[in-house]
């Protein structure tokens, strides 16, 4: 007497798709141990309120630069007078640095 796993199904068939479903079992359960161990889902988790967190302060910044640019008065028109500032020359040290050591 034969038995078959699936009624009205070959041996074979019946036979591989029993051992594609005992491998699909064994990969989730394998998938979800390795998940664990390696700490994955808790890191997509954090990963996850991070993302949260930035698209708040992106919304906080944009809404804060938007308020910022409302109130601000418009800047002044630049200097168009050359005469005002002194030629500047490549040995000449800027207003705002020390001057040049010798020997340094």
């Amino acid at each position: 007497m034969r038995h078959h796993y699936i009624p009205g199904v070959p041996d074979f068939i019946s036979g591989i798709l029993l051992a594609v479903l005992i491998a699909i079992i064994v990969f989730l359960v394998l998938r979800e141990l390795v998940c664990w161990y390696w700490k994955i889902n808790r890191r997509v988790g954090l990963l996850e309120d991070i993302h949260r967190s930035l698209q708040i302060l992106i919304q906080n910044q944009r809404r804060l630069m938007a308020e910022a640019e409302e109130s601000s008065p418009s800047p002044p028109p630049p200097d168009q007078n050359p005469s005002s500032h002194p030629p500047s020359t490549p040995d000449s040290t800027p207003p705002n640095m020390p001057p040049k050591v010798p020997g340094i």
